[in-house]
């Protein structure tokens, strides 16, 4: 009977003891909580009270922690070059004729054509026998030049920039001729077959080439112009240039 009070008495010495927790292990981590629990249970002999230790070690994952670093680059505008500017096509006069392969620029306007922009251009020009020999072919019938007299072919490049009326027609009646001295030459003439020729009509934007014929006085420096009505906005041609 003693032995059994004494089992008793000491019984719960032995749970205490047989129920302290192990050592915590510690793990290497980012960071560590420890939560503690406690239980009371009543246990056979009066007044004892049995308590457990429960630690538990919550393990979180480390926590990364990005740096951006933002780099904040000011474009400096490039300035453009401003467009270099074309030089203005020469305009010409009796005395300040346009040469060959020099651009004359047209501004008119008029009732008969309206406002009108044109490029006229003095490609190529042919004289004495070489041109009777051209004109003699184009057509048999062509009158051949008198003695003293000579025919100048002219071939032209006529483009239409801007036209208030459409379209616009080009002809051999539009150029006026003019000696060295200033006189108009007045003989009338006529050269049928010229190919190509320069006579035809344009729309806005087109282009076209073509000859045209003058007779003139052998030993004479003549001038052609083109729109001899219009005053300024005349074209003066050199048809002696070279």
């Amino acid at each position: 009977m003693k032995n059994k009070i004494l089992i008793a008495a000491l019984l719960p010495l032995l749970l205490v003891m047989g129920c302290s927790a192990p050592p915590a292990q510690t793990v290497e981590t980012t960071r560590t909580i420890t939560e503690t629990k406690t239980e009371t249970r009543d246990v056979t002999a009066p007044a004892a009270t049995a308590t457990k230790t429960i630690e538990t070690t919550v393990t979180e994952p480390a926590v990364t922690v990005t740096t951006t670093k933002t780099h904040v680059v000011t474009a400096t505008p490039t300035e453009e070059p401003e467009p270099t500017q074309q030089p203005e096509p020469p305009q010409t006069s009796r005395t300040n004729p346009a040469g060959l392969n020099e651009t004359v620029l047209i501004n008119e306007d008029n009732w008969l054509d309206g406002k009108i922009k044109i490029e006229l251009e003095m490609l190529q020009i042919i004289s004495g026998n070489q041109a009777w020999e051209m004109i003699e072919e184009w057509n048999m019938f062509n009158e051949e030049p008198k003695e003293g007299k000579e025919y100048i072919l002219v071939k032209f490049r006529v483009k239409t920039l801007e036209l208030e009326e459409e379209p616009y027609s080009i002809n051999h009646a539009q150029f006026g001729l003019y000696s060295s001295t200033g006189v108009e030459y007045t003989d009338f003439y006529s050269v049928a077959g010229m190919d190509p020729d320069l006579s035809t009509k344009l729309y806005e934007g087109a282009e076209h080439a073509g000859y045209t014929a003058f007779l003139v006085n052998a030993e004479d420096s003549p001038v052609a112009v083109y729109g001899h009505l219009w005053g300024e906005n005349a074209a003066w041609f050199d048809l002696r240039a070279s």
